[in-house]
């Protein structure tokens, strides 16, 4: 079994993308307190809808919780050597903390569901 599960602030606004077969995609930081004065951080991805809320509702320093899975990727360096990383792949999401306003509207004028 393949499943995390954190709470934890994010450490920037998350970057949107679109692929070039059209899906979206979100990365961004997350923080995980690990004791007073200390954290780990963790790079995470989110698809399609879960991008979507990502983007609309939060911005750096959000709480969130998350639910998803473990990937490790690699990649040939220029200097020939490899790279590696292992990401968070975010299936759910729920919001903690107040989400951002967009365009005037507060999350209370907005339905949202949990899990998304």
């Amino acid at each position: 079994m393949n499943q995390i599960i954190l709470i934890g602030r994010l450490t920037k606004d998350a970057e949107s993308k679109t692929t070039n077969t059209g899906k979206k995609v979100a990365n961004f930081g997350l923080a995980v307190s690990k004791g007073k004065d200390q954290a780990q951080f963790f790079n995470c991805i989110a698809w399609e809808k879960t991008a979507d809320i990502i983007i609309q509702y939060t911005n750096k320093g959000s709480q969130i919780a998350i639910t998803g899975e473990l990937q490790n990727r690699s990649w040939d360096k220029p200097d020939g050597s490899k790279g590696y990383a292992t990401d968070i792949v975010v299936r759910e999401v729920e919001l903690l903390g107040k989400p951002k306003q967009t365009d005037g509207i507060g999350i209370d004028d907005v339905e949202v569901q949990a899990p998304f």
